[in-house]
């Protein structure tokens, strides 16, 4: 079955801690796997995966609620201290949770209305890579891939 995991629950922590009110949320995740066929030893009419670099992509709309985001939006270094940690959960006990390590922001945008209403960004950040054992899943269904 490839159906997508709902979840009714969740944090989200960044920068070292959970200072967003998150609207809107997108993982990509790109394994990069090139399909190959060749001629020689083997059979030509199997294809072959060749894995490539891992990539992840973290885009979000949200609320701010502290301004120690600002000051690390407006840092030009990769934050290599702190990891990202996601957490999804399902009313029923099901759960996902990632750690990637090893980021940087590619991309913000603030919005700060004139009506002296809150402030909201929109980011896109750019993991290096999931940690050692950075994935943990507790659920009834077979994944794939």
């Amino acid at each position: 079955h490839l159906e997508p995991f709902f979840f009714s629950d969740g944090t989200i922590n960044i920068y070292g801690s959970q200072m967003l009110k998150l609207t809107n949320f997108t993982l990509t995740i790109n394994n990069n796997i090139m399909d190959k066929r060749f001629i020689g030893i083997g059979s030509k009419s199997i294809k072959d995966g060749i894995p490539a670099q891992r990539t992840y992509e973290l885009t979000f709309t949200a609320l701010v609620t502290d301004d120690e985001l600002f000051r690390e939006y407006i840092s030009s270094e990769e934050n290599i201290t702190n990891d990202i940690v996601l957490q999804f959960d399902k009313s029923n006990g099901e759960q996902i949770k990632l750690e990637l390590q090893n980021y940087h922001t590619s991309s913000n945008n603030w919005t700060i209305p004139d009506d002296k209403g809150p402030i909201t960004v929109e980011a896109t950040i750019m993991p290096r890579q999931l940690k050692e054992n950075g994935c943990t899943i507790i659920s009834h269904a077979a994944l794939m891939g």
